[in-house]
């Protein structure tokens, strides 16, 4: 081989490996691109959500970084009891830890990966202690795969739960599981390989002695807003020793950073000021308001509350809880605004609920009934309920003006229909198709408003036209008429 020969083939592997590396190089940037943007719209999703998580609150936040992996907790619950306390918890803890709780109906699609994906990467296992959590095999599995792995584990005590019932439930697992839940012990056995339910009741007896007293907090869903975020914080507060992160709040007051602790290094009691719910907002910042019996659906009120919020883009109210005239005001002032009604057994019954759905039939608002699964209302109860209503501050004339209206709508609206025990789908589903309802009612409003002009602004051009065709053939009839209201004027003329 001559010596240029050489040279050319030389510089020919050169320029090979030259475009090799330019080629590797733009895939490496591409691939790095690719994983940027993903996260980058992660990032934006969870900015959204939490953007319009708990809108009537402005809550403290703590940037919590998980020790174990991805999850601040796993929210250990039974969905028929506290299905709807999980996502309002799981809601209110994303927004004050800026990061996520493991909550399986919005979070797993695999059960494989119950444990090895939620359990192993969260930093507190937080069990919602209903009174039937322990019946629940799968909510038992958890605290031994909890167990074994080495999470600590935080209880709520929900109304109904008690330390005693539950010690002396685990003491005769064998025979009151059955009793309780038949198809419990084939699925234990099934997971477990064996009868013997030995090492399971040891875990779960590990579990209450480990929370009973210091790491147990109380939850009750029905609060109002200012009691249910001091419960969060402290949940937060105790999650935090639990893990051995320190959570120093922000924006406790007026955007002041403060320690949770007081000088003996315990955890203060705290009684927390918030804003009014309106939140400095005029009425037209809001999308809707949400009326319910509070003391049968506050809980299911508020997880609407935040999925409305989201799908509407525009803080969502809930009635009852505010300064009524605040509310009312809201319902016959705002544009674009929807009233959510929650059926459930005795809310035509409810004072406050009944004069808010009024004012919005009045105001001619979109109101849309939600049937709550499971919640005991009946469409044969209308009728009754509305016929006898009696409400405060209302003349006879007013109050049988005011059943007339909701006889009128309520009992012949399609209502949604909405299970909380199913998980937060159905209730991003039903947010869905109230949105819908209400683009639906702007639309119809926009159409006939436009017909009403166009009808307006045409008639008058009848008359117009024709005085112009006949002053053409006869110059003297396009002179206007006299007014005969006033016959002198004809008379100066």
């Amino acid at each position: 081989m001559s010596g240029w020969q050489y040279e050319l083939l030389v510089s020919n592997d050169v320029v090979l490996a030259s475009v090799m590396d330019a080629f590797i190089f733009g895939a490496f940037v591409i691939v790095i691109s690719a994983l940027s943007a993903q996260i980058y719209r992660g990032h934006l999703r969870n900015k959204e959500a939490a953007k319009w998580a708990v809108p009537t609150l402005d809550p403290p936040y703590f940037q919590w970084r998980p020790r174990r992996g991805l999850y601040t907790c796993f929210l250990s619950h039974y969905k028929i009891e506290a299905g709807s306390d999980a996502r309002y918890l799981s809601d209110m803890l994303r927004k004050m830890l800026r990061c996520p709780a493991f909550l399986d109906s919005s979070t797993l699609s695999d059960l494989r990966t119950l444990f090895s994906h939620g359990i192993a990467k969260s930093d507190v296992i937080v069990i919602l202690g209903s009174p039937g959590y322990l019946t629940r095999p799968w909510c038992l599995l958890e605290i031994f795969e909890a167990t074994r792995v080495g999470v600590p584990f935080l209880l709520l005590e929900c109304p109904g739960f008690t330390f005693a019932a539950a010690r002396e439930f685990v003491a005769s697992l064998e025979e009151e599981l059955p009793k309780r839940n038949r198809d419990a012990m084939g699925t234990l056995v099934d997971y477990l390989g064996t009868e013997d339910l030995t090492e399971l009741k040891e875990a779960l007896n590990g579990m209450l002695d480990s929370v009973e007293g210091p790491y147990t907090a109380p939850w009750n869903s029905s609060a109002r807003d200012e009691q249910i975020l001091g419960q969060v914080m402290r949940i937060a507060e105790q999650m935090g020793e639990l893990a051995g992160v320190r959570v120093n709040w922000t924006n406790v007051h007026a955007g002041q950073r403060r320690s949770p602790y007081n000088k003996s290094g315990r955890m203060e009691q705290r009684i927390i000021e918030l804003k009014a719910s309106s939140g400095g907002r005029h009425v037209e910042h809001y999308g809707g308001v949400i009326l319910c019996d509070q003391k049968v659906a506050l809980t299911e009120a508020r997880v609407l509350q935040t999925e409305l919020s989201k799908e509407l883009r525009k803080p969502v109210l809930i009635g009852g809880g505010l300064s009524e005239t605040f509310v009312m005001k809201t319902i016959k002032e705002s544009k674009d605004f929807v009233v959510v009604l929650l059926l459930t057994d005795r809310v035509l019954s409810c004072g406050h609920a009944m004069t808010e759905a009024a004012a919005a039939v009045k105001a001619e608002r979109l109101l849309v009934p939600v049937m709550l699964a499971g919640f005991g209302y009946g469409y044969h109860m209308a009728h009754p309920w509305l016929s006898e209503l009696e409400l405060d501050g209302h003349t006879p004339e007013e109050m049988a003006e005011a059943r007339k209206a909701l006889l009128d709508v309520i009992p012949n609206t399609i209502a949604v229909d909405w299970d909380p025990a199913l998980g937060s789908g159905l209730a991003r589903a039903a947010a869905k198709e109230i949105r819908g309802r209400l683009r639906s009612s702007i639309a119809e409003a926009s159409a006939s408003r436009k017909a009403a002009r166009a009808k307006r602004s045409h008639v008058p051009h009848v008359p117009n036209l024709l005085s112009r065709t006949i002053g053409r053939a006869c110059p003297h009839a396009s002179a206007p008429a006299p007014d005969v209201t006033n016959p002198h004027e004809h008379a100066y003329a």
